[in-house]
């Protein structure tokens, strides 16, 4: 495998944000860590540091190195004066002893994961997908949170016994087969015997009844509401890979698993909401087909990663006759 490297600048950073927004901007740090004290840098957590840092690059700064294989961006190095750092000034291990100017290195991501991949046999490539199993649940709920935003994980705390973990009580919710996230909805895609990466999708009914609005926790009123513009389409919940397996086509298998799950529905339409944040996967979504079809505004939460707006997808589909 050759690398090559490009400083990042405006030229770059559009590779910059699809390498970090495959990552959630490493849960919304976008590299601003070490550049803001933490309550400022825990306020503007997602798209706020995103804003940040692009406006830091728009300025002149150069402050991190890409790595390229065969064209595409698959590792960041953050790095640049120590001044730029002001937090290392209140490490222990980190903060400056003398006056000497020193190049600081805050980040490394994504790289040891490619080189192992070696960039040309991805482990994608020996990967299957399978319906889930009830034993699933546990990297199951993970998964589901991480694919909602942190939306199950604050839903099910409120829903959880007193002292219960929140993630053992979403593994007991997903173990079950009376809601939409139980694994009975569930496909994963499997390499080696782990889990790379999980499915939740299912035929949307048709009329659709939302019942009582008032009654429906705000935080995912919305997502409701346009659930029930789409009667009828096969509804792509959820659609995660594990942090271990991202950028080796795992994501794009289970959409492909998705259409073909549709058709075996013989459902005309697929639908799926996301961020419009969300900018990595909603260029994937264009990519495979998906336009926009309504949008309503996110109603923010704790650790909410996202503002602005939940974007309703759709793609048509012929159905297999």
């Amino acid at each position: 495998m050759v690398l090559s490297f490009k400083p990042l600048t405006t030229a770059t950073w559009h590779d910059f944000e699809a390498l970090l927004g495959a990552y959630e901007g490493c849960k919304g740090c976008w590299c601003m860590h070490w550049r803001l004290s933490f309550p400022d840098w825990k306020k503007q957590q997602g798209e706020g540091n995103r804003r940040a840092m692009k406006a830091c690059v728009d300025a002149g700064d150069v402050p991190g190195i890409l790595a390229y294989a065969e064209g595409r961006p698959v590792a960041w190095c953050g790095c640049g004066p120590r001044e730029w750092y002001p937090r290392l000034n209140k490490s222990q291990v980190a903060r400056p002893v003398d006056d000497q100017e020193v190049l600081s290195v805050n980040v490394v991501t994504n790289a040891v994961q490619t080189i192992r991949n070696d960039c040309v046999e991805s482990r994608a490539m020996k990967t299957t997908i399978r319906k889930a199993k009830a034993e699933d649940a546990p990297k199951l709920a993970e998964l589901m949170n991480v694919a909602g935003e942190g939306i199950p994980a604050y839903l099910w705390e409120r829903m959880a016994d007193p002292g219960e973990d929140v993630m053992a009580f979403g593994a007991r919710r997903v173990a079950g087969t009376e809601s939409g996230f139980s694994y009975i909805n569930a496909h994963v895609a499997e390499c080696d015997g782990v889990i790379a990466g999980m499915l939740l999708g299912y035929r949307l009914p048709d009329p659709y009844e939302t019942g009582p609005l008032d009654e429906i926790p705000a935080v995912v009123r919305s997502l409701v509401e346009m659930e029930a513009l789409v009667p009828g389409s096969w509804y792509v919940n959820a659609v995660a890979t594990d942090s271990a397996c991202r950028g080796q086509g795992v994501g794009r298998m289970l959409m492909e698993e998705a259409d073909r799950l549709a058709a075996d529905s013989h459902a005309t339409t697929l639908s799926l909401i996301v961020a419009e944040q969300n900018a990595a996967a909603h260029r994937l979504y264009e990519k495979l087909g998906y336009q926009v079809h309504a949008r309503r505004p996110i109603v923010p939460f704790p650790g909410c990663p996202h503002t602005g707006d939940w974007l309703l997808m759709t793609k048509a589909k012929e159905p297999i006759s």
